[in-house]
Formats: structure tokens, sequence, C-alpha cells
């Protein structure tokens, strides 16, 4: 036999061994990681700016079990939410849509979109639960009384252990077959009343001082929105020293942070860390000064309410510590979970999983981020890694350049003329394109709820 033919049999054997060996693993992969079921642990923290997170940087040590999380598992710099506000970007998480698609933007109507991620997991075997300390959930939330197989929702918004206690005891009671449980602690929202000793923990420390004043609105159309001053639904004892708020809201956060420490801990005790998949993120931010804007969200789309955190950990297939700065969107969260699982996605679905960010750092991930707001008339703001474009129905339009100015201070909406334009159309053509979708009742508003929305801010 001569040499070309030898080689030309060797390279065959060799190619058959390899895509035998790729078999055998793979079959023997596919083995181990359905042995158990995977379960989903899915947090979010109301309000919840991301750089008063130590896993971003911040000097506080507010959160030290949300930072090992992190360092176990995926950080995304920049995840950005599409709404400003509860209902609106929380369901858009959810069903994985715009809020626009949300029975035309208006998310306390008796409309909504279907299916939800809880229902499509229900609908695939899994158990699902809510629990939280936000009681106006239950009627901001679409599909919430078919969607979940438990709903424990509690009126303490500022006790964390009630959501803590419940989600241990959900955990014990459902560790033999695959569940989805999504937690959703309320605390960091105003107004800020952590309860002792987190109440003492950093006021009036080394990092902010006292002395920076705003005055308090209390008759002001705007007193909800908190332009140029302290809305009065955050006032304690009449202090008007910003450095005290931010301390309180600090102590939220960090009384937060501790029990979904429990929670987690309960998960390494039970020998399911493994085997669930956890992921941390926010509905949005909170301004804490910034833009002459004082503790509140729902009407603005700065960063400071759009950028929130996102971490996640799934130690049977992704890396440990790997931190991604490209763009993703909140809506992204639902796509993800459901590829990981191999379940198929909805085609109303318009997040991007974003497995191929984390397992090859996908270049040709989506560019573009969107999102809303809304105080007596809309609000839509495009986003890019580097450009942030703002624009309200007063035909009032922000340009921000983020890579020189991240605080969003300069509009240069007269200097960029030819980046205004570009994602001037952009925004507009992404607007123009979604229609609101299939649509279904939930639970109606009573009059007590809705002045309960109006006192937060969220209702005209």
């Amino acid at each position: 036999m001569s040499k070309p033919i030898m080689k030309k049999y060797m390279f065959i054997l060799i190619l058959i061994l390899i895509i035998t060996l790729s078999f055998i693993y793979k079959k023997n992969f596919n083995k181990n990681y359905k042995s158990k079921p995977i379960n989903i642990l899915f947090i979010t923290i109301d309000a919840l700016r991301s750089d008063h997170l130590g896993c971003y940087g911040y000097v506080r040590d507010t959160t030290p079990n949300i930072d090992k999380l992190a360092k176990g598992g995926i950080l995304f710099t920049q995840a950005i939410s599409t709404a400003s506000f509860t209902a609106a970007s929380l369901n858009a998480v959810l069903f994985s849509v715009y809020p626009h698609n949300l029975a035309k933007f208006n998310p306390y109507s008796s409309e909504t979109p279907t299916p939800s991620l809880a229902k499509v997991l229900r609908d695939n075997g899994y158990y699902t639960g809510l629990i939280s300390n936000y009681d106006l959930l239950y009627y901001i939330l679409r599909g919430i009384k078919k969607d979940y197989d438990v709903i424990n929702i509690y009126k303490q918004s500022n006790n964390a252990k009630v959501v803590t206690r419940s989600a241990i005891n959900f955990i014990q009671n459902n560790r033999s077959k695959p569940f989805f449980l999504w937690l959703h602690y309320f605390d960091p929202h105003g107004p800020y009343r952590p309860p002792s000793p987190y109440n003492k923990f950093y006021v009036y420390d080394n990092y902010y001082q006292k002395g920076k004043i705003a005055h308090i609105l209390t008759n002001s159309k705007d007193k909800f929105f908190g332009f140029g001053g302290i809305p009065i639904t955050i006032v304690e004892n009449d202090i008007t020293d910003l450095s005290y708020y931010i301390s309180q809201y600090d102590g939220e956060i960090k009384f937060t942070d501790e029990q979904i420490g429990l929670v987690l801990k309960e998960l390494r005790n039970l020998g399911l860390e493994n085997n669930t998949l956890i992921i941390i993120t926010a509905d949005h931010g909170e301004t804490l000064g910034d833009h002459n804007l004082y503790f509140c969200h729902s009407g603005h789309l700065y960063d400071d309410l759009l950028r929130v955190p996102l971490v996640i950990k799934f130690n049977k297939i992704f890396p440990k510590n790997k931190i991604i700065t490209k763009q993703v969107q909140t809506i992204d969260i639902a796509t993800t979970i459901l590829e990981i699982l191999q379940i198929n996605i909805p085609l109303s679905f318009k997040g991007k999983s974003l497995n191929s960010l984390i397992k090859n750092n996908n270049s040709n991930f989506r560019t573009l981020a969107f999102a809303e707001a809304f105080m007596g008339y809309h609000i839509r703001a495009i986003r890019t890694d580097r450009w942030k474009l703002i624009y309200s129905e007063s035909n009032k339009y922000e340009l921000y350049d983020l890579k020189n100015d991240p605080k969003e201070l300069n509009n240069i909406i007269n200097i960029a003329d030819e980046q205004f334009k570009l994602l001037k159309q952009e925004l507009n053509n992404w607007f123009d394109k979604i229609n609101p979708i299939a649509l279904e009742e939930i639970t109606p508003i009573d009059k007590t709820t809705r002045e309960k929305l109006k006192s937060l801010g969220y209702l005209q």
C-alpha cells in the first residue's frame, strides 16, 4: 500500500475515532446534565442600582453574598432594563417583550400578553412559585392566577425576612422536582426604612459627607417624581440631608443581601446548588440626586434607572468569575433560561439568549437596547455601548456620549447631528414595528389599590 493511501486511511480512522469519542462524551454529558432536575432560582430586587453593589465597584460593603455569587458565575456590566418602573419592567422580563407590547403600554389595564416564562415552564413540568413582599404585584403582574402553583405575596414591604422564610420552605418542600422559584424583594424601594441595625450601618460614615441638602416636596405636582427635591413619601423626621437617605437605601440593600444569602445557603445545604440556575437582577434603579432628581424612578430614562445588576450562575455549564461588558437587556433573561433547558422559545419572545455571549463572547450580539417610561406622556430611549438618545412626546431630545459622559450631564443634541439622526431613525423604526400581542384578563384594580399606586407615583 502506498504512503499517500496509508495517510488517507489513517486520516479517516482518526476522524471516525474523534466522531465516536465526541458522541460518547455528548451522550454522557447529557446523561449527567439531566440526571437531576434543573431548578431555576430567579431573584429580582426592586429599585436596585448596579453601582451600589460591591461587585460593581461600590465602596460600601452592601452585597457580600451577591458579590460571592458573581465571582462564582457571570457578571454583566451593561444590563439594561426596558422600563424605569416595576409594572412595565417586570412584565417585560417575564414575557420577554418590550413594555409597549403590554396592552398598548398601559401596565394597569385588564389585558395581558401570553405566554409568560412561568407558563412555559409550568407547561413543561416545572413547579412554579412566586414570593414577594410587594403586595401590589398581585395586581400588576399578568397571568399571575394561572402561571404559578404557589403565590405568597406579603404586605410587609420592608421586611425581606418574610420572603426568605417562605422561599426556604418552598425549596425544602419541592427539592425532589424541577422548580421555578421567583423571589421579588421590595425592600430597597422607597421609603427607605431598614430594620435595626441596618439603619445605622452607614449613617454619616466616611463615604457620604453630611451637609448636602435638598428641600422637601410637599405640594408640587412633581412630588412623586422627585424633581428638584425629596418626595414627601421618602421623608423621615423632616431630614433634608441627602447622605442620610442614601445610607438608609444602602442599609436596605445590605439587609436584602443577607436574606438572599440565607436562601443560597439553603440550596447548598440541600445539595441543590450545582443543579440550580441562579439569576439575580433588578426591575430598575433609583435616582439619588442625579440630574436634580431625588429618590425616585418612574418618569426618567437615565442610566441611574436603566442600568441594573445582572448575575447568572450555573455550575454545570457556565464558567466562574467571568465579566461580560457587552450591552444586554433584561428581556433576554427568559429566552436564556429556556435555551439552557432546551425548551422551545415562544415566537412572541423578543429577548435574545445570552448563552452565545457567555460561552463564545459573541461579537455579533445585538447592539441596540430600548427602554420606555411614562409620566403623563411617554418617554422612550435607544442605547448603544456608547450612545444614548432619549425622546419624550413633548418633542424634547437628549443625546449623550456615554463613553466621555457616563453620568449623562451634557446633552450634545446640537453637536453630534449625524449620530442623532441615526439613533432617531432606529428609535422610530423600533417603536413603529412592534404591535400589542395576544391578550387575556388579569386581576382588576380596586379603588384602594389604585390610590396606593398613585401614592407611589405609578398612576396619575
